[in-house]
């Protein structure tokens, strides 16, 4: 029976405990100082949390950011190869065609090539010399001829009617 009673006084005591409990927290709510302290607890709380969104917000917006950057930068550089690639095989293929060309001109020609062919017709500019003059084989007459114009000299040793012969060649 004692411990019944003591039980029960316990609970009684519990109980009067929780309603003054309540008691006090009504109180304390309707205290001014109580909710201007409450107010200003749940604005920090609202700003700590506000700034925790914040730099989640951002923490995934710069990994976020990092990854477009990574795959922008491989795609740049997998198009500027690719360009640089494009060009070469332009520039090859350009220079095969020219090839081409030049050897088509070549069998036109006879085997001489556009590059052959200007050397020769330069080579063949430039005044004889002892190195480039053919081999030509001048008649007694040419050799010693001492005239120095066309019209003075006649190639055939006649004169215009070609009946007599030139007095100049002193041949009968």
């Amino acid at each position: 029976m004692k411990k019944t009673r003591k039980l029960s006084r316990k609970k009684e005591q519990n109980s009067e405990d929780e309603e003054d409990l309540e008691h006090l927290q009504s109180e304390l709510r309707s205290h001014p100082e109580y909710t201007r302290v409450m107010d200003k607890l749940q604005q920090a709380k609202h700003e700590k949390l506000s700034r925790v969104q914040q730099w989640r917000d951002q923490e995934r917006q710069s990994i976020q950011d990092w990854f477009i950057a990574q795959r922008k930068q491989a795609w740049d550089e997998f198009y500027y190869a690719r360009l640089r690639i494009r060009a070469e095989m332009v520039q090859a293929i350009q220079a095969k065609m020219i090839r081409l060309h030049e050897e088509t001109i070549a069998s036109k020609q006879g085997g001489l090539s556009e590059d052959d062919a200007d050397r020769d017709l330069t080579y063949a500019r430039q005044p004889y010399h002892t190195h480039n003059t053919p081999h030509l084989e001048y008649s007694d007459h040419e050799s010693k001829s001492t005239s120095d114009t066309v019209e003075e000299f006649d190639v055939y040793g006649y004169e215009e009617d070609r009946c007599q012969w030139n007095d100049r060649t002193k041949i009968p």
